[in-house]
């Protein structure tokens, strides 16, 4: 998972290296203001590949002032990031010159790229940068999720979809990037299906978020949650719902693109046999015996078309509540899976389909790997009462 993180994160202690660097440069005389062209962005992430890197970093030097660094014991926001293993400087300018860029390894980009210059897998990750006026942080913690480590967001990539052409060739090709993102997954029980989801409830995390929204003033939310809901049936009854950012909310307002044309009907339109007959769910088993493969599948099912499902549009939300409990194939399937949780891994990828040349090709908007749920001893403990709006 990568983690963008601010200066201070870096900064936990007086015995910080950049402190020292610093030190050092200023009492041999060696350190000097950066030209006024020279911007240095840091960077830093998990991954050793550069393609994998979000350029809107921390500008820590400018034309204008001397470098300066936050205080140490500065506590970041990402201190939940999982611990990164090496840090990558990015400069600007060709001729960039700074003290922390001594020893470490740089790539220089052009400040103002041509199209031609970006690669597509720029592009692409250019398009997931988090919005600089709002930290989900608190948002994914409070309240107590599924543990971090039960799950993570599978590359879309991987999955193949319906290409522009398909009512002509019938040929799928791998989905863009997820056009959301995934930022918090519950798996929590109830005493039956809450119909009316948990975007609403005034005591979970999107009301709560934006609660604390109207009494700050400061952004909690990206603009739009698109929240999955799989109320699944056993001795108790467990949500397991994931929770989507959308970012870019004006590729489905303005119906830009074939997806934003399909969004936007699903969302904000009047029709639920629409919605019924658009969603689908793709599976796919990556660890797992040959039983529950078999009965899982891979193949793409329209699953409204026999499983109750209810959807609700809220105040800066839309979610999906899918009943499993209202089709018993779908019910002894899952009970299956359940009693293998322990040793599966299972990807689930969401999409709409496309039907015609207004809406393809098809693009995943969201997915979610589970990985290896235990409910007898782990997982699903918090549990939610039941709510009216």
């Amino acid at each position: 998972m990568d983690c963008f993180c601010d200066a201070g994160d870096l900064l936990m202690g007086s015995d910080s290296p950049f402190e020292e660097t610093m030190k050092s440069e200023q009492k041999h005389g060696s350190l000097r203001k950066p030209k006024s062209q020279d911007s240095v962005t840091y960077v830093y992430s998990s991954s050793s590949s550069l393609s994998t890197l979000d350029q809107e970093g921390i500008t820590i030097a400018n034309s204008s002032s001397e470098v300066s660094l936050p205080k140490a014991g500065r506590v970041s926001p990402s201190i939940i990031c999982q611990p990164r293993r090496h840090s990558t400087a990015i400069a600007k300018s060709a001729d960039s010159k700074h003290p922390f860029l001594m020893g470490r390894t740089a790539m220089v980009v052009s400040s103002e790229p041509s199209m031609q210059s970006q690669s597509e897998e720029s592009r692409k990750v250019s398009s997931r940068k988090v919005p600089k006026e709002w930290t989900c942080t608190q948002f994914r913690n409070e309240p107590s999720p599924l543990r971090q480590d039960a799950w993570c967001e599978p590359k879309a990539s991987s999955f193949q979809v319906r290409g522009k052409n398909y009512l002509l060739d019938r040929k799928k090709f791998p989905s863009e990037e997820a056009a959301f993102k995934l930022l918090a997954v519950d798996m929590v029980q109830s005493e039956g299906t809450i119909c009316e989801g948990l975007c609403g409830h005034p005591n979970e995390r999107v009301q709560r978020a934006i609660l604390r929204e109207k009494e700050t003033g400061v952004p909690q939310l990206p603009p739009f949650i698109f929240a999955v809901n799989l109320s699944i049936p056993g001795t108790q009854t467990y949500h397991l719902i994931s929770y989507y950012g959308v970012e870019n909310i004006d590729e489905i307002e303005q119906e830009k693109t074939p997806f934003g044309r399909l969004m936007k009907k699903f969302i904000f339109g009047n029709s639920d046999e629409f919605r019924n007959e658009t969603f689908k769910l793709i599976p796919r088993i990556v660890e797992g015996n040959y039983i529950v493969r078999s009965a899982v599948g891979s193949k793409p099912s329209i699953i409204g078309k026999k499983i109750k499902q209810h959807y609700i549009l809220g105040e800066r939300y839309f979610e999906i509540v899918v009943d499993i409990s209202s089709d018993s194939i779908a019910q002894r399937i899952v009970k299956l899976a359940l009693g293998f949780g322990k040793s599966l891994v299972t990807d689930i990828m969401y999409v709409l389909e496309g039907k015609d040349e207004e809406t393809l090709p098809e693009r995943i908007f969201g997915g979610l790997q589970l990985r290896r749920i235990d409910l007898e001893n782990r997982d699903g403990r918090r549990k939610v009462m039941p709510w009216k709006k």
